[in-house]
């Protein structure tokens, strides 16, 4: 069985990914890591691109034509293992701009390796970054500790074994105010690990050990930031299962995008930006807002008005 396959969820950025590969593909052949596309694209050029590399002799690239279908679609197409070209022990499910240097490659496989974790997160972000390997036995405490953190798809490796076990994938495609829309890898982690009668989530944080983006493209989140992490936000954590009660009023309000959200500094920036405006403000936002944000709904609404 193969330890690894990095499965990248392409749609419409074929820069990136040629970005990607120029900069960082012969660290991906050296590290014998399966790199599988699964591309929804409006064109071929991602495939064009996938194939003049496995050309060149990087053939540890594979392209997985996934036109017409929708995010959590191909989520679910990845999670069952039905397009892999082999079997592997961890999945590594990764947007079309991202890479990893050597070192963060091999990290991760040591920890596949050697610890064998129900999952292995790359923590980048959170308070912890520098306290080196951290092992979670309970569901609940990882969602205390690194919720907004494992929102990023980028930093969660599956066991195929355990994690990925008897997936069921959703019955139909999500509708846009399904707050599972926009966390489905969070809803699912979440969701698995409640169920799980044991586990063992292997936690990396070491500040040399990095997820890099390219400079092709940026995240897309601006224009939706109230919708998603207002709204959406909220209610896909209430929704989740009762064993997150205890912690969920404080991941809502300490995880949300926190510069922006929850200071009267960063939604001025975000006025400034054009990002706050009064449409954007909906009632079930203003209803939400307290959810998230130590900011009063007056001092949102008064700085959005200035």
């Amino acid at each position: 069985m193969n330890t690894i396959a990095m499965c990248v969820m392409s749609h419409n950025h074929p820069e990136s990914v040629e970005h990607v590969l120029d900069s960082y593909g012969d660290i991906f052949r050296a590290c014998e890591l399966d790199v599988y596309y699964y591309d929804s694209g409006r064109d071929d050029r991602v495939r064009d691109i996938v194939e003049s590399f496995v050309a060149r002799g990087y053939d540890n690239l594979k392209y997985i034509p996934c036109r017409g279908l929708s995010g959590d679609q191909k989520l679910g197409l990845l999670y069952s293992g039905k397009c892999l070209k082999g079997e592997y022990d961890y999945i590594w499910v990764v947007k079309d701009r991202t890479a990893c240097d050597s070192r963060t490659i091999l990290t991760v496989y040591q920890e596949a390796l050697f610890e064998k974790p129900d999952m292995i997160v790359i923590d980048t972000y959170g308070e912890d970054v520098g306290k080196g390997m951290i092992t979670y036995n309970r569901a609940s405490e990882l969602y205390r500790d690194l919720a907004w953190e494992i929102t990023s798809m980028d930093v969660s490796l599956f066991r195929t074994a355990t994690m990925l076990k008897d997936y069921v994938p959703y019955d139909n495609s999500l509708s846009p105010d399904d707050p599972r829309s926009s966390f489905m890898q969070y809803d699912f982690i979440f969701r698995k690990l409640a169920m799980m009668d044991s586990l063992k989530v292997r936690v990396i944080s070491d500040p040399g050990v990095r997820i890099l983006n390219s400079e092709k493209s940026g995240s897309m989140w601006a224009d939706q930031i109230f919708d998603v992490w207002v709204n959406l936000w909220t209610k896909e954590n209430e929704a989740l299962p009762k064993i997150y009660d205890d912690h969920k009023k404080e991941v809502m309000r300490s995880s949300a995008v926190p510069h922006f959200l929850r200071s009267k500094e960063g939604l001025t920036e975000l006025k400034n930006r054009g990002i706050l405006t009064m449409d954007k403000l909906t009632l079930e936002i203003q209803k939400r807002w307290g959810l998230v944000s130590q900011v009063s709904v007056e001092d949102l609404l008064e700085i959005c008005r200035s």
